[in-house]
């Protein structure tokens, strides 16, 4: 008789309640013996089921500790989870179960299920990492009953005790210590890597915090954790709050109830200033940081301008000062630094001279350079019944119209200097002005002074790229080629400039020594009969069109390239060069 045949009968034996305890020991060796025959890998598997099933009955009945860590050592994480829900397997055999396998949160769960274990769970909870300290809160379902057990209980308090304390320590210990390495992480990444430290973020400290609402009250005046709460309370608990249905007034809209009552905001505001990154490193990035943070929050839940009053609007100005947020910014990215900074104050903003600063800095960055190229299938089909080619569109289509928006947001501010809007409105684009005059949110006492810088023609100011077709009926198509790359510069429309050149058959080599080099070396059909007119048989123009061509210099324009190549020519075919 093969071993196979016999599994179900070992199982049903290990079930009976008349085996007697001298045949428990045989009963394991033939379940708990692997079987490796010639009959392949089935027989294993009808063994492990057998066993699988047989480990209740057998550890239930089980006491000869030499036996039981047999037994034990036979289960997986899954088993022992359901096994310490079950109360087949107990803190008694935690140092067997913790000398074979990882703690895990089901093991934890299964234990605290029992008042007598709690303890024994609770000190289990150094070994989890988050992700299975989440599931403690995320596993306990108290209307989800075990397979063979009643309904959960609630989570026992002094495991959710235990359980917050373990999760918040870490970013309480950060709010606490302007040196922590986390700071310094965050500070290193780049300038414009304005995201504060992962445990601020909805991860696990926040999921296991939105599990107990009704303990929130009293973590905000917990003397050392209190300060984290307070925090995740500002970040997320608006966001997270759950879509109740709305009366009729909210046309059949869904709207998020608060999920903080006022006494709770109230005592969660000295958290809101972020005065823990006051005084971090690289001011220039930690307080851009700190005030965009505050900035989110105050979006998030509106209550919090008039609930923090004046101290709000001293952090505010604190961050500009000490960041120096409104210095002009001559580096990459620092166009977007001074509109994030503006839009900032336009919403939180309370110091005059501040908003004025922010109307100078926004009047001096580059105008927008409006391209309008003949309207796609997929563009058309989505802007139906709209004018396309208006110019106030196409600003807003191509993403340009964020500086005028942000001087908009700042003259909706009351305490923004009138005359500091009206300077900066001299010094906007036609296109940005006749956007403006589209907004119905465009304020009254700005219209007088915005009707007068009209342009005549709004149509006047966008660059319109025509196809060859088009360009065939125009007198000097040449001419107007040459008017789209004298276009003002804008690195996000130069591109779609330069494709609409070297597409066209009206191009000239004088059009096309003005393109950046590296858009004519990646059109090889283009560029090929140039550069072999450029470089001929001189072997030192072609050594040079090599390195050029390994030139990582992104400004070098292909005209600059062939004059390169006539510069490194051979001294006998330097009189050819100079005569081309």
């Amino acid at each position: 008789m093969g071993r196979a045949a016999t599994y179900r009968l070992w199982q049903e034996l290990a079930a009976d309640p008349d085996l007697p305890e001298q045949a428990l020991e045989a009963v394991l060796d033939a379940l708990a013996t692997p079987d490796v025959g010639r009959d392949g890998p089935q027989p294993e598997r009808w063994r492990r089921a057998a066993l699988a099933d047989a480990l209740p009955a057998l550890l239930g009945r089980t006491q000869e500790p030499a036996l039981r860590r047999r037994l034990l050592e036979q289960t997986d994480c899954a088993q022992l989870a359901e096994f310490a829900a079950e109360r087949i397997v107990t803190s008694a055999d935690l140092p067997t179960i913790l000398a074979r396998h990882p703690v895990t949160s089901g093991l934890v769960i299964g234990l605290a299920r029992h008042p007598d274990q709690v303890a024994d769970a609770i000190s289990l909870l150094p070994a989890l990492g988050e992700r299975d300290l989440t599931r403690l809160v995320t596993e306990w379902d108290p209307s989800r009953p075990f397979p063979h057990g009643p309904l959960d209980p609630p989570v026992p308090g002094p495991l959710m005790d235990a359980l917050l304390t373990r999760i918040l320590t870490p970013l309480a210990r950060v709010l606490a210590d302007p040196a922590a390495p986390e700071w310094g992480e965050v500070l290193n990444v780049g300038p414009d890597y304005l995201h504060l430290p992962r445990l601020f973020d909805d991860g696990p400290a926040w999921h296991i915090l939105q599990s107990c609402p009704e303990r929130w009250k009293d973590l905000v005046a917990h003397p050392v954790l209190g300060t984290a709460v307070q925090h995740l309370l500002l970040d997320h608990a608006q966001n997270h709050a759950d879509p109740v249905s709305a009366d009729p007034s909210t046309s059949g809209k869904k709207v998020a109830p608060k999920a903080l009552d006022e006494q709770l905001l109230r005592t969660c505001l000295p958290a809101l200033y972020l005065t823990e990154m006051a005084n971090l490193p690289k001011p220039g990035l930690s307080q851009r940081m700190r005030l965009q943070r505050i900035a989110e929050r105050v979006r998030t839940d509106p209550r919090l301008v008039a609930l923090a009053g004046a101290r709000l609007e001293e952090a505010v100005e604190a961050c500009v000062r000490r960041g120096r947020l409104l210095n002009t910014v001559r580096v990459a990215g620092g166009a977007r630094r001074i509109i994030e900074t503006a839009q900032t104050l336009a919403l939180l903003g309370a110091h005059r001279p501040h908003l004025q600063r922010a109307c100078v800095r926004l009047a001096e960055l580059e105008p927008p350079t409006v391209v309008a190229a003949p309207a796609g299938r997929d563009l058309t089909r989505w802007h139906t019944g709209t004018d396309i080619d208006a110019a106030h569109v196409l600003l807003e289509h191509h993403q340009q119209h964020v500086r005028v928006r942000t001087l908009l947001q700042l003259a909706a501010n009351p305490y923004t200097p009138r005359t500091a809007v009206l300077a900066a409105l001299e010094r906007l684009h036609p296109i940005e002005m006749v956007w403006l005059h589209h907004q119905i949110n465009t304020p009254a006492w700005l219209r007088p002074e915005l009707d007068r810088h009209l342009p005549a023609d709004e149509a006047a100011a966008v660059t319109r790229l025509l196809s060859d077709e088009e360009l065939d009926r125009h007198p000097d198509p040449m001419a107007v080629l040459q008017s789209w790359l004298d276009a003002p510069d804008d690195a996000r429309r130069r591109g779609e400039i330069y494709r609409t050149i070297r597409a066209s058959r009206h191009r000239t080599v004088a059009h096309l020594r003005q393109l950046p080099a590296r858009e004519i070396t990646g059109s090889p059909e283009i560029a090929r009969p140039l550069l072999l007119a450029a470089c001929g048989t001189d072997p030192a123009r072609w050594a040079a069109l090599r390195i050029a061509l390994s030139s990582e210099d992104e400004d070098l324009t292909f005209g600059q390239l062939l004059d390169a190549l006539d510069a490194e020519s051979s001294p006998e075919r330097a009189p050819a060069a100079a005569e081309r």
